[in-house]
């Protein structure tokens, strides 16, 4: 339940994001790439899955491109005199869309390299 409404956001900022007036077809492979180069070479340093649950292993990977966006997108922009968030969508992608890469190459190493 909780999963498809975040695969569904996921989806959705990706092709907000492949859009050209952000980073474009190119610039997305880019950026997924990387994420993807190092979740492999995390994942040929550490085969086994670092969360042994499943249901949690899915929901914290779902989640975790979301979180790390919003933390890359957030901390740099907050104007501490007049307590205003000024959020930074191209940030967000940027780190969204690496750490979609990273998951997807873990979770993806880790089902056929990991020891469970």
């Amino acid at each position: 339940m909780l999963d498809d409404v975040l695969i569904e956001l996921m989806g959705n900022a990706l092709a907000l994001f492949s859009d050209r007036r952000n980073f474009g077809p190119a610039g997305l492979v880019a950026l997924l790439g990387s994420g993807a180069l190092l979740g492999a070479a995390s994942t040929a340093l550490y085969a086994s899955p670092l969360i042994e649950d499943a249901g949690l292993a899915w929901f914290a990977g779902l989640l975790a491109p979301f979180v790390v966006g919003a933390a890359a997108a957030g901390f740099r922009k907050v104007k501490l005199w007049d307590w205003q968030l000024r959020f930074d969508l191209n940030r967000f992608g940027t780190a969204f869309c690496v750490m979609t890469g990273f998951v997807l190459a873990r979770g993806i190493g880790v089902l056929f390299l990991g020891k469970s």
